[in-house]
């Protein structure tokens, strides 16, 4: 086997993934995965947080709780999956559609339509929710671009 060479960037991540497990608050856990942008960090952290027990009934309540944060963090992390655990789906739909109802240039409603794509096999029903968002865009393409910004 042959010793990998990673660029210190890499290295710095692959450390901090390194970091994740069950006694990492579960937000803490998911920023540290987010954060990730390396392959084989990305590699390191997802297999750190499968460790967790319990982690589908965290993401679960974390996409059901009030938390805020904690809901976009998990759907941000859902935007990333190449497909979601069954479990995850129903409350995912759930808290993309309440992002939906927000100002279509917030950035949440974008964190919304990109958790959108792991889902779209099964969201159909969210498909009125989403021309909600580009009926309330600007209807000029140049006042578009800029409310978006």
């Amino acid at each position: 086997m042959q010793p990998v060479n990673l660029s210190e960037q890499e290295s710095a991540q692959v450390r901090r993934a390194t970091t994740i497990g069950p006694e990492l608050p579960l937000q803490q856990a998911l920023d540290h995965l987010l954060a990730c942008t390396q392959p084989a960090a990305v590699r390191v952290a997802q297999t750190r947080l499968q460790t967790r027990p319990n982690l589908l009934s965290d993401l679960h309540a974390a996409l059901s709780g009030a938390d805020a944060a904690a809901r976009l963090t998990t759907l941000q992390l859902i935007a990333r999956m190449p497909l979601v655990p069954g479990p995850l789906r129903g409350p995912a739909r759930h808290a993309i559609r309440t992002l939906l109802r927000l100002p279509p240039t917030s950035d949440d409603v974008l964190v919304a339509l990109m958790a959108l794509h792991p889902l779209a096999a099964g969201a159909a029903a969210l498909r009125g929710d989403v021309q909600s968002v580009v009926n309330r865009l600007p209807k000029d393409p140049a006042d578009r671009t800029q409310a978006v910004r």
